[in-house]
């Protein structure tokens, strides 16, 4: 109830290009917004990969207390609870509890604010955009001196008087032309062009679960298990950004990048069929590989 009645004011007060965890917005919304800020031929150049130490881990209970619109009683004791794992209490000294049904709407309402922060940090027209998913954001910019002298201070004190920080290991400027991850997926320029595709640890990681599925199915041979690994090939994001960017981010107008996870799935359950012996399910998998083209189930 009481996030009920916190989620109108958090979406009122919200940035407006922070994506993650609200009322119809997604991890492609915040791909696509990106796209469009990195994709021109005179767009910026230069994108700080910024990673947060810790940020639900670390939030200020006190910020929370005094700045978050809500029963301060009932919002103390939020953040007092701890969580139960194995049957074990752990409690929460600082931050917001992880799992916690308003814990996201408490991270959003807390790094809102930040977008205009890092606006009024720079002068007008020097390229500078911000794109936040949850905790994970970029900014572009056209000068790496401006993202450095003027954007990452006042990213820094903003986040200081929250009781966050810059992970110092984990942020750096990068340019668009060495790449860089933002959400699982890989931006990189060539030319005048802007790919985007899985990135390596997204793809390894993806592939794990797809192999963990199959040594299971194995064990129990169970059919919904088996159609599991089948889904688990394409993961929902990837596939929505696929649909939602403009063909011409991807290598000769054709989303071939997405290809690679489904072919390498097909092979691993084609092995485990002809093993079990079961050809009935061939037809379904030539289906689902047909003429290299990825089927949605």
């Amino acid at each position: 109830m009481y996030k009920l009645a916190l989620n109108p004011v958090a979406e009122t007060t919200a940035d407006p290009n922070s994506c993650g965890f609200r009322e119809l917005r997604s991890c492609a919304d915040a791909v696509a917004q990106a796209f469009k800020c990195l994709s021109k031929p005179n767009s910026a150049t230069w994108v700080p990969e910024a990673d947060i130490k810790g940020c639900y881990d670390n939030i200020s209970s006190d910020w929370m207390t005094e700045n978050i619109p809500t029963d301060k009683q009932v919002l103390r004791k939020w953040s007092e609870a701890g969580y139960v794992g194995k049957g074990i209490t752990y409690p929460t000294r600082k931050g917001t509890p992880r799992g916690g049904i308003i814990s996201p709407t408490l991270a959003n309402m807390v790094l809102d604010g930040l977008e205009q922060t890092v606006r009024q940090s720079v002068p007008r027209r020097s390229g500078v955009n911000f794109i936040r998913y949850a905790d994970d954001f970029i900014i572009t910019g056209k000068s790496e001196r401006i993202l450095e002298n003027n954007v990452r201070p006042a990213v820094e004190r903003f986040l200081a008087e929250r009781g966050l920080e810059l992970s110092p290991e984990k942020t750096r400027i990068t340019y668009i032309k060495d790449g860089f991850t933002f959400l699982g997926q890989t931006f990189c320029k060539h030319g005048r062009k802007l790919h985007i595709m899985p990135s390596e640890e997204g793809v390894h990681a993806l592939m794990q679960q797809v192999g963990t599925l199959i040594i299971k199915y194995r064990i129990e041979r169970s059919k919904e298990t088996y159609r599991e690994a089948i889904l688990m090939s394409r993961k929902n994001h990837w596939n929505a950004c696929a649909n939602r960017l403009c063909c011409s981010c991807f290598y000769a107008g054709k989303n071939k990048m997405f290809d690679i996870e489904p072919k390498k799935v097909y092979c691993k359950i084609m092995v485990l069929v002809q093993f079990n012996g079961k050809s009935c399910k061939i037809s379904l998998l030539h289906r689902y590989a047909k003429n290299g083209q990825p089927v949605v189930f």
